[in-house]
């Protein structure tokens, strides 16, 4: 299901739809044309007045980008981000534009650790040595970014209101893993190996560690 969204000659359609949402977007090079579209999605946050960051695909448009626009930080855009790693859980509320009238209560991480292709080096963003109040535009930014990423990578904000660890991982006490450990991980039905000091990259892609 979409809405038609008008601003001025360009019309967007926001996605409601959970199978397309799941869909992960797949990396775009680096182009003047997805710099120009960071332009389109700032005048689309700036019409909806009531959010402050989009990802491409949440408005029908299949590119690896995002663009946030936090008061109290510089606006700024991601093209193809990762989220390499990640610190300080923190409970927090957040809304989605494809699913209107519904809050949720999310668990995020405080500090995160991200490359883009439009950034010159991966860098942290967040809290550097303690948990910033959840009204932070700190907090906010950081947690808007993990948001983005996630519905870039076809991880709805439902999967997100289930407590997480210090590494988003489930582990009992009887699993034990030194970083060379070979991990099986599955992810639409696909199979893959990799060593645990590697895994946080894929998790955050929406892989799972294969329970058997």
């Amino acid at each position: 299901m979409v809405r038609i969204h008008f601003s001025e000659q360009i019309f967007y359609m926001i996605i409601y739809d959970t199978d397309i949402l799941r869909k992960p977007v797949l990396d775009i090079p680096l182009k003047e044309e997805e710099k120009e579209l960071s332009s389109q999605l700032f005048k689309f946050i700036l019409d909806y007045k009531t959010i402050n960051c989009v990802s491409a695909n949440q408005i029908g448009i299949n590119k690896n980008i995002a663009a946030f626009n936090i008061i109290g930080r510089a606006p700024f855009y991601l093209i193809n981000p990762k989220l390499l790693d990640s610190d300080l859980v923190v409970k927090y509320i957040e809304d989605d534009i494809s699913f209107p009238n519904k809050i949720f209560k999310t668990y995020r991480y405080a500090r995160i650790f991200v490359s883009a292709d439009n950034l010159i080096k991966p860098m942290w963003f967040g809290s550097v040595s303690k948990i910033e109040p959840a009204t932070s535009p700190i907090i906010i930014e950081t947690v808007a970014i993990q948001h983005m990423i996630d519905s870039l990578n076809g991880v709805l904000i439902t999967e997100r209101e289930t407590p997480i660890s210090s590494k988003n991982l489930k582990i009992t006490k009887d699993q034990k893993f030194g970083r060379n450990n070979i991990i099986l991980l599955e992810k639409d039905e696909i199979k893959l190996e990799v060593k645990f000091k590697r895994i946080q990259k894929f998790l955050s892609e929406g892989w799972k560690i294969c329970k058997n």
